[in-house]
């Protein structure tokens, strides 16, 4: 997660004050709610940290961080108070690897399994893509003036040393309702920008083709039927998304982690797929003729009718 930059500016956090509160007594609101802003900021580390008093919060679209808190007095005659405080870029970072340990002390690591060739093995096991993953994609698509400005953030982003880095994936504990979700290890911190989490939005009516997105949070993307021509996903984290019947064509995928994708009749060709993960992905009727493959991984992918 990179730095927070210009909340004044970010269309969610500028209507957010340094500390919000709201209180209820005896079911009586005193004074106002918390902005509706806030309830657009996410949990980090849900659902994994679910705590009702406190939490460490975090803004989609500029990266800033808060400090929630829930504090409950029946001795007053039944208040309820929540508090929501902007917090400085060391102190949500310092709170940020809490909930990094946290998580990594309470969850399981996705495995990927080893091979020596990261061939198909045989039989060819369906899809295996997490159910809840698609069950929570955002409804509506995301805004191009949002996506403009997490585009220009990345840039920022990757132009100040961001990029670089590997991707650590969880999963919660469920073996029926398992979500995704990925930790970002840098190289090294970036100075500037935001570095772009598109996990879990809707990518329909957006122009892609020669978008740059290089180690980017794709994670549980929907993206069907895109043009992605000559685009740089470097280093990406796209498991469990749906890039069904897209275009890659000549795209830079190198290191990028499909894992448990949606590609059905998606096209590869020409695409640099050097030491991409496929693992568990579904390629049905895909083109990878003329892709560089040299270390990808296809392990226990389904490559029915795929081109090569």
């Amino acid at each position: 997660m990179a730095k927070a930059k210009g909340h004044q500016r970010c269309l969610i956090c500028r209507t957010i004050p340094d500390e919000a509160v709201e209180l209820w007594i005896e079911d009586r609101l005193v004074g106002s709610v918390l902005p509706e802003a806030a309830s657009r900021l996410k949990i980090i580390g849900a659902p994994i940290i679910d705590d009702l008093d406190s939490c460490l919060k975090h803004c989609p679209e500029c990266g800033t961080f808060y400090g929630w808190t829930y504090k409950y007095d029946f001795l007053k005659g039944t208040e309820d108070e929540f508090i929501l405080t902007r917090l400085s870029e060391a102190e949500g970072q310092r709170r940020l690897q809490v909930v990094i340990k946290y998580i990594r002390e309470n969850t399981s690591p996705v495995e990927h399994d080893a091979s020596a060739d990261g061939q198909a093995t045989a039989p060819e096991p369906s899809p295996a893509r997490y159910p809840a993953m698609a069950a929570l994609v955002d409804k509506t698509p995301l805004a191009l003036e949002v996506f403009a400005d997490v585009l220009a953030q990345h840039r920022v982003f990757i132009d100040s040393g961001g990029g670089g880095g590997v991707w650590e994936t969880f999963r919660t504990p469920s073996e029926t309702d398992s979500i995704i979700f990925g930790v970002y290890q840098a190289v090294a911190e970036a100075a500037e920008g935001t570095q772009a989490d598109l996990s879990l939005k809707r990518l329909d009516g957006l122009v892609l083709r020669g978008v740059a997105l290089p180690y980017a949070n794709l994670c549980g993307v929907w993206c069907r039927g895109q043009n992605l021509r000559g685009a740089n996903l470097e280093g990406i984290l796209a498991t469990d998304s749906d890039f069904t019947g897209s275009n890659f064509h000549h795209a830079t995928l190198a290191a990028a982690d499909f894992s448990r994708a949606e590609l059905a009749r998606c096209d590869f060709r020409g695409a640099n797929l050097s030491h991409t993960d496929f693992e568990r992905a579904d390629l049905s009727g895909a083109d990878l003729r003329g892709a560089t493959l040299d270390g990808a991984s296809f392990l226990d992918a389904t490559m029915k009718d795929v081109l090569k």
